[in-house]
């Protein structure tokens, strides 16, 4: 507190923020530069008639804008971009179709009982493997494994009961639907893995063979979900959460047919609330308040540019790059990191307490990491071709974006797995440029340094 006495006099927690940090005014001063390439594309294209080439980045970061800042447009379209799911929950009628049914809606983007990553193996970088971890909840584990969690669990029953009423229940009947659904999915939130064990990856990576995953899951054909999500050719699974997967299998019962329906159903609104129309969006960001304890009284389309990072992520990426990022500055970044490894040997080679073999081991290291700064050379092969978007004029929607991306999510994973498998790239970077973070994987001994960080204030 005596370091940061002037800072924390000086700063007031922003209206609707829960908290507030030197790290969140970065952020908060990048999102408004990543503001001014998005607003400058869409001025471009819908304000001047700009037509930009069909597929490229300036094209798809326009229209997405487009989508979510267009107030009026999503409203007009109402909960019409997910009817579609919703539809298909109502048709299910045994649990065979609930596995389809939630094979389906996992490949869209909205979470089950049984959701899966493609992520790479933690014990060999070069290889990828298929990952089973955390269920869909509605609620952050941690704050139900708390101090408060009948709280949280009230706020998420009442979040229900809005959408469920939203969504055409009669109120009794969203009532029932929304306690029935926020006490399962509170009870899979209690026996989930505590978040501070995230991180022992000797204690929880547990490779299964897909014969072993079926006495796992003994109620459920895992080997079928998988196929349906085009991951037939993963031969075997990471399952961190053991006990999670086994109260997942027990609850999958033809008895609880209805309740993992109506579970289904909770995943879809939750998923998609902030993304649909003013009615929906105000229920999440009442939702959000009730958690945090703050009165945001944010808009729709307070969150267009947001939602343009979260999809088009590395389409941005480029643009912000060739903006903000010059080559001057990363040389500066890369030669100042390594000053700094160099003085960690330095130090190691004088350290009197570490054993002879431990010290050069460590030496060792640093001399092998490998450091990244800004942005990857070859910035321009991020972005996915295949991932199509489509104007508002032509009748695109927020939902059909983020569908389409979960979509290509899974069509690529399936790339990695069977005899023509594609190895890990270690070379590949998984941070985005604009991203206010650094990090380092110790899977491939890397540390990622951006330049918006160390350079600019």
């Amino acid at each position: 507190e005596y370091v940061n006495e002037d800072w924390l006099r000086e700063t007031e927690i922003p209206a609707g923020q829960p908290a507030w940090s030197d790290t969140n005014e970065i952020s908060q001063a990048l999102l408004k530069e990543i503001g001014e390439i998005v607003y400058s594309l869409y001025r471009q294209r819908y304000k001047e008639q700009k037509e930009f080439p069909q597929g490229s980045s300036e094209q798809k970061i326009a229209d997405v804008f487009s989508a979510a800042g267009n107030t009026m447009y999503r409203d007009k379209l109402g909960l019409a971009p997910v009817r579609e799911f919703m539809e298909r929950i109502d048709g299910v009628k045994d649990m065979k179709g609930l596995l389809e049914c939630m094979a389906y809606l996992e490949y869209n983007g909205f979470h089950g009982l049984l959701p899966v990553a493609v992520s790479v193996d933690a014990y060999d970088s070069s290889k990828y493997v298929l990952a089973y971890s955390d269920v869909y909840t509605g609620m952050n584990v941690s704050m139900v494994q708390g101090r408060e969690p009948e709280r949280v669990i009230a706020a998420y029953e009442n979040y229900l009961t809005e959408l469920f009423s939203l969504f055409g229940s009669e109120a009794d009947a969203a009532a029932k639907q929304a306690e029935q659904t926020a006490a399962l999915c509170a009870e899979l939130a209690r026996v989930s893995m505590p978040m501070e064990e995230h991180n022992e990856v000797e204690a929880h990576f547990q490779v299964y063979s897909m014969k072993e995953l079926k006495k796992v899951f003994s109620n459920l054909d895992a080997e079928k979900f998988l196929k349906l999500l085009g991951l037939s050719q993963a031969e075997e699974m990471v399952v961190y959460d053991l006990p999670l997967a086994e109260k997942v299998n027990q609850i999958f019962q033809k008895d609880n047919l209805e309740l993992l329906k109506n579970y289904l159903r909770a995943s879809v609104m939750d998923g998609s609330a902030m993304f649909l129309n003013s009615d929906a969006f105000f229920v999440w960001r009442d939702y959000q308040d009730a958690l945090n304890g703050t009165e945001s009284n944010v808009l729709p389309a307070d969150y267009a540019v947001s939602m343009v990072e979260e999809l088009l992520g590395w389409d941005l990426a480029k643009l912000y790059v060739e903006r903000y990022a010059s080559a001057d500055a990363k040389a500066e970044v890369e030669k100042m990191t390594q000053t700094i490894l160099e003085a960690y040997q330095s130090r190691l080679k004088k350290n009197t307490w570490m054993s002879g073999e431990s010290r050069e081991a460590a030496i060792r290291k640093i001399a092998n990491i490998r450091v990244r700064v800004g942005y990857p050379e070859d910035i321009d092969q991020y972005s996915d071709p295949g991932y199509e978007i489509r104007s508002v004029r032509d009748g695109g929607s927020l939902i059909e974006y983020r569908t389409a991306y979960c979509n290509r999510y899974f069509d690529t994973g399936a790339a990695v797995f069977g005899k023509d498998a594609i190895a890990a790239d270690k070379d590949t970077w998984s941070m985005l440029p604009q991203t206010v973070n650094a990090m380092y994987d110790p899977s491939s001994n890397l540390s990622l340094l951006h330049i918006s960080e160390p350079t600019r204030p």
